[in-house]
């Protein structure tokens, strides 16, 4: 039987996994590396997105569930977790969409998307990663559980026209 501590880790890892994919995907669109096609048409790529949403949410989910029955997870794990989600959150907040074809503009040109939105993402990741190594479990993990799933509420509700 596998122990539990290992079977945390594989969680983790494939929820980075997806969170890595995500960001690198929103990163290669900022970056005119990947075209965001035509309006209405979804670029090369998307359904990674999707799979981020969900496993955002998911994940969000079970770590708010973590703080509130105090269980041991590993902090820097989840401050891992909380900074990855928020940088894909604010990497789609600067990646093209395709709403704004004619412009070539992006959330971050007066989207649907508040900048007070993003600026609460990183604040909370920041207090994620400064609750983790000071060994404040329930605040790094709690923290970490909004962070995670506000970021893929964000890129959700961003992600209608992309």
């Amino acid at each position: 039987m596998t122990p539990l501590p290992a079977l945390r880790r594989l969680a983790f890892g494939l929820c980075a996994l997806v969170m890595l994919a995500a960001l690198a995907f929103h990163a290669l669109m900022v970056l005119g590396v990947i075209a965001y096609g035509h309006r209405g048409q979804q670029p090369t790529g998307e359904r990674v997105v999707f799979w981020f949403i969900l496993t955002g949410l998911g994940t969000g989910l079970v770590l708010a569930g973590s703080a509130a029955n105090r269980a041991r997870l590993d902090l820097r794990g989840v401050a891992l977790l909380s900074v990855l989600a928020v940088s894909v959150a604010f990497v789609r907040w600067f990646s093209p969409d395709p709403y704004y074809l004619t412009t070539g503009g992006s959330i971050a040109d007066g989207g649907t998307m508040s900048v007070r939105w993003i600026v609460t993402l990183l604040v909370a990741a920041a207090l994620c990663l400064l609750s983790a190594p000071a060994g404040r479990r329930r605040a790094a993990t709690g923290l970490g559980a909004a962070a995670v799933w506000l970021s893929a509420t964000v890129v959700m509700t961003d992600g209608s026209n992309h």
